[in-house]
């Protein structure tokens, strides 16, 4: 099968695999069209999210352009460290993450985040996202707002999410719908307060 000039496999069980589980096949095909194909793809997929993840640490645009294009380059360097079980998208941030506090660290620049820091912000470029974030860490944790944030911004099911964290699905479920509820009601509570001042 051919697709824009390039080799890829064929078949229902491909047919039905996800785009990283896909992507992830092709870049381990040891075929250099392949191989081309798929980075291009996994390029286009995610190079927006890996600079705004990137910008959560470091203000430049310049410098986060930069360190998004190390992030991929070391992608394609180790290509062999990829696996079909293995979720690409939190692969291709933890990188970029990384990526950000090691450019901070080698400019003094560093400031001690919490690993889960990077997830904590929503991508949203008309949102207020820093007050909203230390607003609801008054009532969730870190924990919590970071499983919010991973599915209702970067898009992971509750499965991916549960398997990450090594917890129960049920678990993961309780614990978002929980959460949910608990930030509803205090940013009900916050617009309340908030309206009374303005009187």
């Amino acid at each position: 099968l051919i697709i824009e000039g390039y080799k890829i496999f064929q078949g229902k069980s491909w047919a039905h695999m996800s785009f990283d589980r896909q992507m992830i096949k092709l870049l381990r095909s040891n075929d250099e069209e392949n191989i081309r194909y798929a980075f291009n793809c996994v390029y286009k997929q995610y190079y927006k999210l890996v600079c705004f993840c990137i910008s959560q640490y470091v203000q430049i645009k310049e410098d986060i352009e930069d360190l998004a294009s190390e992030t991929f380059l070391t992608i394609f360097n180790d290509l062999n460290k990829l696996n079909e079980e293995k979720n690409l998208k939190y692969y291709i941030l933890v990188i970029a993450k990384n990526k950000a506090i090691n450019f901070l660290k080698k400019n003094q620049k560093f400031s001690l985040l919490s690993d889960e820091m990077l997830l904590t912000i929503p991508y949203h470029h008309e949102f207020k996202s820093n007050t909203l974030i230390d607003r609801l860490k008054e009532v969730l944790t870190t924990y919590e707002i970071d499983i919010i944030i991973n599915h209702l911004i970067y898009g992971y099911t509750f499965k991916e999410i549960a398997k990450e964290e090594n917890k129960p699905l049920n678990t993961i479920l309780s614990t978002y719908n929980r959460s949910i509820k608990k930030a509803h009601d205090f940013l009900m509570e916050v617009e309340l307060w908030t309206k009374k001042k303005r009187k």
